[in-house]
Order: C-alpha cells, then structure tokens, then sequence
C-alpha cells in the first residue's frame, strides 16, 4: 500500500523502486484482512505471529478461531 500510496503522490511512471518489502506489504495486507474479518464476524481478534511469517500456510481468513 505504501508504494502504491507513493506513485499516486509522486506521479512518476519510470519509478519502480519498491518503496517496501514484501514482509513489510504482507504486513499490511494481514493488518488490514482481519480488520475486516473482525467488522464481518463482529468479534475481537487477536494477532497471531504465524500469519505474519512467509513460511506459514496459516492465514486469518483460514483460522478456525475466527471462521469458525
């Protein structure tokens, strides 16, 4: 969201510098998911460390905890 927020902002079309890491955008893609996850299923939700690791399959929209 950064670097797309960035190449609104900036208006440079030859600028294809990331402006953040994949991790960092998983981040916020993560962030924002169960935020809307919450608003949906109208429930307080606690951040696990597992979603934010590349390596794990386990993601918010999947977890049991949440979903149901």
């Amino acid at each position: 969201m950064e670097h797309f927020c960035h190449c609104i902002r900036n208006e440079k079309p030859n600028d294809n510098t990331l402006r953040c890491g994949g991790v960092v955008a998983m981040a916020d893609a993560i962030m924002a998911l169960t935020a809307n996850l919450a608003m949906k299923h109208r429930k307080r939700i606690v951040f696990k460390d597992e979603w934010f690791d590349p390596a794990s399959k386990a993601t918010p929209e999947t977890d049991p905890e949440i979903v149901g």
